[in-house]
């Protein structure tokens, strides 16, 4: 759902002819609530999408595809539509690998990604800027949210490189040096 409840992607599951077979997600359709009404529909034949997020004001959506057998040349792509006109807006590269959690700031201005590739990365929405690049010597980063206030990044990562639990940390979205603050630590 989108932030005003009034837009819902669903997203088909498909079954790739690899062996041994994979599930994947190609068919993208969001729709509004309550009138069923289509506003964005999109097959991607030769990508799976992992992680997707609408922006705050509901114009556009963000998608990230890989993680299948079937993809190639897919992998930590990831792509902004605009959900008026159907067309790909801004294309995002910089992952190496697949794309598991993404976000934007509540003002729009700012998106996140986190992949296996063990980066984080923010971004400018409108030009495919790449703006940070966060990593953690923890591994991993598995999810991502902004707060409310668009100042600080919360990241998940997983155990990974010795870590025996997980590790939620806060970046702000402006840092001037490296400034983090590990939440948690879970062991």
């Amino acid at each position: 759902m989108n932030q005003d409840g009034k837009l819902y992607l669903s997203i088909r599951v498909n079954r790739d002819t690899q062996s041994p077979p994979q599930v994947v997600f190609t068919h993208v359709t969001v729709r509004e609530w309550g009138t069923d009404k289509t506003r964005f529909e999109q097959e991607f034949p030769k990508a799976s999408i992992r992680a997707w997020a609408f922006s705050p004001d509901s114009a556009f959506l963000l998608l990230a595809m890989g993680g299948s057998s079937v993809v190639t040349d897919a992998e930590g792509k990831v792509s902004l539509w605009d959900l008026t006109t159907g067309q790909e807006r801004t294309l995002f590269m910089g992952h190496s690998k697949l794309v598991v959690a993404a976000g934007f700031t509540p003002d729009g201005r700012t998106l996140a990604t986190a992949s296996v590739d063990g980066t984080v990365k923010l971004w400018d929405p409108t030009t495919g800027q790449e703006r940070l690049t966060l990593r953690h010597e923890a591994g991993i980063p598995t999810s991502l949210a902004f707060t409310a206030d668009g100042q600080n990044l919360i990241v998940s990562w997983s155990r990974a490189r010795n870590y025996p639990g997980w590790v939620m940390t806060i970046y702000p979205t402006a840092p001037q040096e490296d400034q983090r603050s590990d939440l948690h630590d879970a062991r």
